[in-house]
């Protein structure tokens, strides 16, 4: 379909903006269209993380980087051409022995690609999103490639850039939604238990996760114990504590104090293993100070269970809920030695009287 005309231009930003108002729904779109009129391979967004990273990834289908969040390995080979694309505004172009090295990095190692671009998304004139695309013939992104994109850019742009609004927004009022409802339960009169109770029943009409809840370290052996509230998880395995210590996940997040995202969990993963049956796991130390007296643990038996926002919103809660169960155990210990008090004052007035 090269040269593109006029009418294809708006019809290409048309059915973009019409793929939907998510990240990945407009990821899938610019896809499908530049697969169409341009004959690309497969298609990958990349836009800055004001994170840890400098660079998110948003894979389409077809994408070698299947896999969210993208391994770091993966992340740290990228980040070199995604630079000069950012910083310079430009297209840069990997052929030959950059492209089989660039690849040994992705989830699924070689799909056949011999040509890469990095190519900058520019709306008044200001970088917008990269996209990554590939192809398995080696002289693909021709400058007829190129024309065709520069005249795309401006459309897939403002595209990428409404479904950043959208998940800013969306996400700020997951966040309010989140504390609020953990706040109206954390103010009621009710003890420790069915406290979290209330609050794991409230979170899972929103999170919808296949399996998640609190784990506790117990007093004395320090075991991390699953609190009853513990969402998917049968008798036999609330009894059976095995997965929650040792190499498992929950166990190195209780050791370490940092939250983890496993989204690809595999025998010669290097991160901890814990049941085999487990391909994706999330989990969250509960803190006070330094020492970790729980965590916070959503796992699934499907890869890739898990976005970036759902480990950010599970950080949040425990960030929020790590105090709330402090207080409320101080409370509890205040009120056992008010009770404690009142009943030996009872007692020797008896014996006085």
């Amino acid at each position: 379909m090269l040269p593109l005309e006029a009418s294809d231009i708006v019809n290409v930003t048309n059915r973009v903006m019409a793929s939907g108002f998510e990240l990945k729904q407009v990821a899938k779109g610019i896809a499908t269209e530049l697969k169409r009129c341009l004959g690309v391979d497969w298609v990958t967004v990349i836009l800055p993380d004001g994170k840890e990273r400098r660079f998110r990834f948003i894979p389409s289908e077809d994408s070698p980087m299947r896999q969210e969040p993208v391994p770091r390995e993966t992340v740290e080979a990228l980040e070199g051409s995604c630079e000069k694309a950012w910083k310079a505004g430009l297209p840069v172009l990997l052929s030959g022995r950059p492209v089989a090295d660039l690849l040994t990095n992705h989830t699924e190692g070689e799909q056949g690609t011999t040509s890469i671009l990095f190519f900058p998304l520019t709306c008044e004139e200001k970088v917008s999103a990269v996209l990554e695309m590939g192809s398995p013939q080696p002289s693909f992104f021709s400058e007829d490639v190129l024309s065709a994109l520069r005249q795309l850019s401006t459309g897939l742009a403002l595209s990428v850039n409404h479904a950043v609004v959208h998940e800013e927004t969306r996400k700020r009022l997951d966040e309010q939604s989140i504390l609020y409802g953990m706040a109206k339960v954390s103010t009621s009169s009710l003890g420790l238990d069915p406290m979290l109770t209330e609050i794991v029943n409230s979170l899972n009409a929103f999170f919808k996760f296949e399996t998640w809840g609190i784990v506790l370290v117990e007093e004395g052996s320090k075991r991390l114990v699953p609190h009853p509230s513990f969402v998917g998880l049968s008798e036999e395995e609330m009894r059976s504590t095995g997965s929650f210590t040792g190499r498992g996940v929950p166990g190195w997040v209780a050791e370490k104090g940092e939250p983890l995202l496993m989204n690809y969990i595999r025998k010669e993963s290097k991160g901890p293993q814990g049941d085999e049956r487990i391909l994706s796991e999330m989990c969250v130390p509960l803190k006070s100070g330094e020492r970790v007296f729980g965590v916070i643990d959503a796992r699934s038996r499907t890869s890739n269970a898990f976005s970036e926002n759902d480990f950010h919103l599970f950080r949040m809660v425990g960030e929020h809920l790590a105090p709330i169960i402090e207080n409320v155990r101080s409370e509890e210990r205040y009120r056992t030695v008010v009770e404690g008090l009142s009943t030996g004052s009872w007692y020797c007035r008896k014996r006085g009287a």
